[in-house]
């Protein structure tokens, strides 16, 4: 117990240096000044520095041997802990320090450049950094490729969704891929026009509505705090959740779905084990499910019928608006509306998939260097109007829209169909389970509702692989079918 013991101390404080770095990650998006930037890069490109040499330290592969042949003594909290560490030390020693840090500089780098190449609309601005990046990227996938004998892009999807293979996910996206085209199609045809609510929507007031609703959510503002930011997202630690969202006075849905959505990540986040907060077993266990939490609380909650019934008199409350348009009719048809559109982040559920999908398509591309940086805008474009049926008028509303590839993360946009699909499977249990599921969703009375995801999934960690955590809980692996049966339920059942 010795070894393990000696490990857990270490790892603690290397948890400690990776939560550092997520709160100055937060600030960079955030709050920090612009030219701060080359002095972030030297503070984060320190801290990768460090986590990697007490990573690396050779008395850590020594200890965990020690504590892996004494793996009976330690109950199963303390096995999965170990294995996980056993994990993180592989990952980081399959590449060299010195590639990391130059992978970290640059990817910073990138991603402030990018934010002006897309408020300019111009690829070219952010062109050879991208290539800089990507070069780096690619030799990153090729020794961890060659550490754990898999393929370079395998190897980087490990990173954000652990044990799921390449195979699984085409698989999974092929079924997608010959539904939703037809389907889409077919509800277009039914919906109607999509009704205009009309209304100004301060954003002062968009801010006190969005806290009221994420305190209805279980939202501790006591750890945690609402800031704006580019691009939405959930940073911070589990006991200092970081929540961002974007807002626009014409469209209060922009921020307040964001909002919610980003209020399921922090949901599994500060339901954690708290015993393990500085373990790698506390944590989470991955993308897809992180984003089955959001995507449970944004679309299975937050888009359905029960939910906008709870919503709309809180949406006359706070705005002065229009109520024979502002009603709870149209806005269900308003939040329901499915439609091909070119930004990702506010495509409908329904379309949203193939968004996905071709992301996930190109940027294996981008890997294997099958696709160059300056052929991405035109293989872009042709894919999106085979798929969406659109052509992007410029790099804004195409290739420049999303932060992903410009911040070095490549394997991360399957998570997001995945967690579509775990989300769906998991609310099928969920109904099961507590049959007044859509009694409690209209009083906004939704603490049963994550009871049950806490007990279920957030406060078990790690300490089962995701597949084994859906198996224990929904009773099987991962299946599409419960997405699909959800659509056609949502979408033309009623």
């Amino acid at each position: 117990m010795k070894a393990y013991n000696f490990l857990e101390t270490h790892f603690k404080e290397i948890s400690i240096i990776d939560q550092i770095s997520s709160i100055l990650g937060w600030d960079k998006e955030v709050i920090m000044p612009t030219g701060s930037l080359h002095a972030r890069i030297e503070q984060s490109s320190y801290l990768i520095k460090l986590a990697h040499e007490k990573i690396c330290n050779p008395l850590i592969r020594e200890k965990i041997n020690e504590a892996l042949a004494d793996l009976n003594l330690l109950n199963d909290w303390q096995k999965a802990n170990l294995l996980e560490m056993k994990k993180i030390f592989d990952d980081y020693a399959s590449v060299d320090n010195s590639l990391m840090r130059e992978y970290s500089s640059l990817r910073q780098e990138c991603e402030m450049v990018w934010r002006s190449a897309r408020k300019n609309k111009s690829f070219n601005e952010v062109k050879p950094y991208f290539a800089k990046l990507l070069s780096v990227v690619r030799k990153i996938a090729t020794a961890k490729a060659d550490y754990f004998k898999v393929s370079p892009y395998q190897a980087l999807v490990n990173e954000y969704d652990p044990k799921r293979k390449v195979e699984e996910i085409d698989n999974i996206f092929s079924e997608l891929k010959n539904f939703l085209p037809q389907f889409i199609e077919k509800v277009r045809s039914t919906q109607g026009e999509k009704p205009e609510l009309g209304g100004h929507f301060p954003i002062e007031l968009q801010q006190q509505l969005g806290i009221e609703i994420m305190k209805d959510f279980g939202f501790d503002f006591n750890k945690g705090r609402l800031d704006t930011s580019t691009h939405p997202f959930c940073g911070g630690i589990p006991q200092d959740i970081r929540l961002t969202t974007r807002y626009d006075e014409n469209d209060l849905f922009i921020a307040l779905q964001g909002i919610i959505h980003e209020t399921g990540h922090a949901s599994y986040e500060y339901n954690l084990p708290l015993e393990y907060a500085y373990q790698p077993v506390g944590r989470n266990l991955g993308m897809a499910i992180h984003e089955s939490q959001s995507l449970l609380t944004e679309m299975q909650i937050g888009r359905s019928d029960e939910f906008v019934e709870y919503l709309t008199p809180k949406l006359i409350k706070y705005f002065s608006v229009d109520r024979t348009k502002f009603n709870q009719k149209n806005i269900t048809k308003y939040v329901k509306h499915v439609e091909p559109s070119f930004i990702r982040v506010d495509a409908d559920e329904v379309t949203y998939p193939l968004h996905v999908i071709m992301r996930y398509e190109l940027e294996k591309q981008l890997i294997r260097g099958d696709l160059e940086v300056g052929d991405l805008p035109s293989a872009w474009n042709a894919y999106f109007k085979q798929t969406i049926g659109l052509t992007p008028d410029n790099d804004a509303l195409g290739v420049l829209q999303d932060t992903h590839w410009y911040s070095g993360i490549f394997g991360y946009f399957p998570s997001y169909t995945l967690g579509a699909v775990t989300a769906a499977q998991l609310m099928n249990s969920i109904r099961k389970a507590i049959p007044e599921t859509n009694e409690l969703i209209k009083g906004g009375k939704l603490k049963p509702i994550y009871d049950w995801l806490r007990i279920n999934v957030h406060a078990k960690g790690k300490l089962f692989s995701a597949d084994q955590m859906l198996v224990n809980s929904t009773g099987e692996s991962l299946n599409p079918r419960y997405f699909i049966e959800y659509l056609e339920s949502k979408y033309t059942h009623n």
